[in-house]
């Protein structure tokens, strides 16, 4: 935003405070056995929610993001969604191209849409 509105410098300043935030959560959270983020740093916990917004908020590398989603969305292990946060997890799909999986999860009764 700061680029956009010709301001260099907070672009840049955020840009890396963008970088550090990323890079700690990657290190903090990431969960190499399970291939997924944990929710807090004592990986005793794991949600849908958490890596989805690794997806969104790009923590993920673009070629990594449809095994990542899959795994995801195949995983009984996590917290699913709710309803709220669904919508999130559709945006994460499609950032991913992995928009057939939402039919999947349609199909298999996980998303419910009236």
């Amino acid at each position: 935003m700061y680029g956009y509105y010709n301001q260099p410098e907070l672009a840049q300043k955020y840009s890396i405070r963008s970088q550090q935030l990323k890079a700690a959560v990657k290190k903090q959270c990431w969960d190499a056995n399970l291939q997924l983020y944990a929710d807090t740093p004592d990986k005793k916990h794991f949600s849908m929610h958490s890596n989805i917004m690794a997806v969104l908020c790009g923590i993920v590398p673009k070629e990594e993001q449809v095994e990542f989603v899959k795994r995801i969305v195949d995983s009984k292990n996590l917290t699913p969604t709710t309803l709220y946060f669904d919508f999130y997890l559709g945006r994460a799909m499609n950032q991913a191209q992995a928009g057939d999986l939402y039919m999947t999860l349609l199909d298999n009764g996980r998303i419910y849409y009236p």
